[in-house]
């Protein structure tokens, strides 16, 4: 039995996995900035380009060759660097965007969608943000397990005779369990609270845990692997039966 004062400090597994989260956020900031500020506008470029192309070179080619000045505009677009065939016909607007490495059908986005990339940008970075003010938050706090209480890394008492029920089906696959506890235990009639006890978060929480199960007279539910049927199912029993 571990010997008290027991105090479970923050864990690297938490730092790991805040560090994870904040990246990600700052990874989806990067992004949405980048395409409001660089990737869409490009492609406000091409998708001009293309009406530019419609309109200029196959229709003015189309035009002058209604009006029977074909040659004097191929001369004059030739001389204004048109995209334009040997034979004087303008290329296809799909094998003229291939060479320039453009999609065949560029898409172009409002000036409300690019405003909306920035405002998601802004907000993914103060995600990653307030992941930080998290951190540094919660890494002052410690889960304390005394003789016969344990203080919450919110700095809140519970006794262990306090606590009526405890729920850990949840420890063994995400480590935590709840403690439900009211003034008297068991037999307390006022509302009651509930406490978490988290070993992933915080580094030693399974002996305070184990001492507040040595002293605990009230119900615990844990769920039970049965090996015969591969299958598990939870089971309700009194701490003192």
């Amino acid at each position: 039995m571990p010997t008290p004062p027991i105090e479970c400090r923050v864990t690297p597994w938490f730092y790991k996995r805040m560090a994870m989260m904040g990246g990600m956020f700052l990874l989806f900031a990067g992004w949405f900035y980048k395409d409001g500020k660089w990737s869409w506008p490009e492609e406000n470029e091409r998708a001009a380009k293309q009406e530019w192309f419609q309109n200029d070179v196959l229709g003015g080619y189309d035009e002058a060759k209604k009006a029977g000045t074909l040659e004097a505009w191929i001369a004059k677009a030739r001389a204004d660097g048109f995209p334009l065939k040997d034979s004087g016909e303008p290329e296809k607007w799909a094998s003229y965007a291939a060479k320039q490495g453009w999609p065949e059908k560029p898409k172009r986005r409002t000036q409300t969608e690019i405003n909306a990339q920035f405002n998601w940008a802004g907000g993914m970075g103060m995600a990653a943000l307030l992941v930080l003010g998290h951190v540094l938050i919660t890494r002052r706090k410690k889960l304390i397990g005394e003789v016969d209480h344990f203080i919450t890394p919110e700095g809140k008492r519970v006794n262990y005779a306090d606590a009526y029920k405890i729920d850990k089906r949840p420890w063994g696959q995400k480590g935590y369990a709840y403690v439900y506890h009211r003034p008297g235990g068991s037999a307390g009639t006022a509302g009651g609270s509930k406490a978490v006890l988290d070993d992933l978060k915080y580094d030693g929480t399974h002996q305070v845990l184990a001492l507040l199960l040595n002293q605990f007279k009230g119900e615990l539910i844990e769920k039970v692997e049965v090996v015969e049927e591969g299958e598990d199912y939870e089971k309700t029993q009194s701490a003192d039966s």
